[in-house]
């Protein structure tokens, strides 16, 4: 039995299984099915990783500081008043709650696995794969857009072709493969639900220089060029507007950082601030807004503005604890999931009230402030173009349900432990 517990506890094999993770949610956009479990493989690999995490947890509790443990306990009590107890008085359906409530789990996985990112060789190979996937995604997306502004005639082809290996149906069955004139001027959208995943190629492209040159230009150049291209591919207003805010704030992320020694509330403060900030899109919302500055979607841009609506009245009637998770306002946009809205930030207030929202900035922000370094400046850089990504991303959340699937989960998973990586790395350079 020790001998399995010890195999179990090889850092080699975790690693092993958040690359599967990894990979699933890369090359596999919708997620598909195992036979013999009637469940998808990436729930698989982050139940797997999550578990061994727990047993890694407990077999190293004695060595864990105390701060660990208290914010272990405010994720439980976090988790169980809004996926437990609020769900059990509103709507009563406590497998909606936990399902809505995944990517928030990724919080306390990383609670009980903030050992994770030390083992740099490891997290390594993690950011290697990262980074060769996004460079080959994005040539991907730019060459299907040029392939199909040449050849139109080719669309329903590779539509099929590409809806049959990464997406879970075809044709209107298919969720997350898109390749189609969306603007009616022949302008593609070349779209794969972990198209998403391409803001993370903005964090890479600009943190530290890699001196390494095609021709003259330097190797992040090339990838930032790529992303941008592929982004624009995309034809995704929510991404490229998450490229847009990226884009617009890192410098003064690096300066702010630059010269700002950060204590823990100022840590709290800046996790709420793109949530608040992003309710400065709310104008657009309207359909007529957007059509006047040329970006309207008749019936995606009615459909959202319905969302809000319904959303927001859902919220005023219960604007402290929300109606937690798995809840659903008067509108509901998928029978089969109801509890899912496009307009996810605006969802998540509605099911968290701005209590929930609070407490967890609250402890988030305790997470982040064990590993900050008071006076090491080395990783500045790094750390702006974390939380310039962050920021990129609760904004492209306001307009699509990422925030609330394995790809929020993956989102929120891969800014912690390389926030972690990073403060390591600084300490022992």
């Amino acid at each position: 039995m020790s001998e399995m517990i010890s195999v179990l506890l090889d850092k080699k094999i975790r690693y092993a299984i958040f690359l599967l993770f990894t990979l699933d949610l890369l090359l596999l956009g919708a997620g598909k099915n195992l036979p013999a479990l009637g469940i998808s493989s990436r729930k698989v690999f982050f139940v797997l990783f999550a578990m061994i995490s727990i047993v890694v947890f407990v077999a190293e509790y004695s060595n864990r500081r105390l701060t660990d443990a208290a914010l272990f306990c405010g994720a439980a009590i976090f988790l169980l008043v809004w996926v437990v107890l609020i769900p059990a008085l509103t709507h009563g359906n406590i497998a909606y709650a936990v399902t809505d409530s995944t990517p928030l789990a990724a919080l306390a996985i990383f609670l009980v696995s903030t050992e994770f990112a030390r083992y740099t060789i490891g997290w390594i190979w993690v950011r290697r794969l990262m980074i060769t996937f996004l460079c080959a995604f994005a040539i991907l997306h730019i060459v299907l857009y040029v392939f199909l502004l040449v050849y139109p005639q080719m669309q329903s082809v590779l539509s099929d072709l590409f809806q049959y290996v990464f997406d879970v149906g075809s044709g209107d069955d298919a969720r997350f493969v898109f390749f189609t004139p969306s603007l009616g001027n022949g302008i593609y959208r070349i779209y794969f639900g972990s198209s998403f995943l391409l803001l993370l190629g903005l964090y890479f492209s600009v943190i530290r220089s890699t001196k390494m040159r095609l021709g003259w230009l330097r190797l992040e150049y090339v990838m930032a060029l790529l992303i941008l291209g592929a982004l624009w591919a995309t034809n995704t207003r929510s991404l490229m507007l998450g490229a847009v805010t990226f884009i617009g704030l890192y410098p003064f992320c690096l300066a702010f950082f630059k010269h700002t020694e950060q204590s823990y509330w100022s840590i709290f403060l800046l996790l709420a601030l793109p949530i608040v900030s992003s309710f400065l899109l709310v104008p657009t919302v309207d359909p007529t807004t957007l059509q006047l500055i040329g970006l309207g979607r008749s019936v995606n841009d009615d459909v959202r503005a319905v969302q809000f609506a319904s959303l927001f009245d859902a919220f005023k009637n219960n604007p402290l604890f929300g109606l937690g998770f798995g809840s659903n306002a008067a509108f509901i946009r998928a029978q089969d999931t109801p509890y899912a809205y496009e307009l996810s930030i605006v969802g998540l207030l509605m099911k968290i009230g701005t209590v929930g929202l609070l407490t967890a900035c609250a402890i988030w922000a305790g997470v982040l402030d064990t590993f900050r370094s008071p006076g090491n400046k080395r990783a500045v850089r790094e750390v702006a173009a974390l939380y310039a990504l962050y920021f990129s991303f609760v904004f492209s959340c306001f307009y699509n349900p990422y925030i609330f699937g394995f790809f929020g989960t993956f989102f929120l998973l891969f800014v912690l432990y390389e926030f972690s990586y990073v403060m390591r790395e600084a300490e022992n350079d």
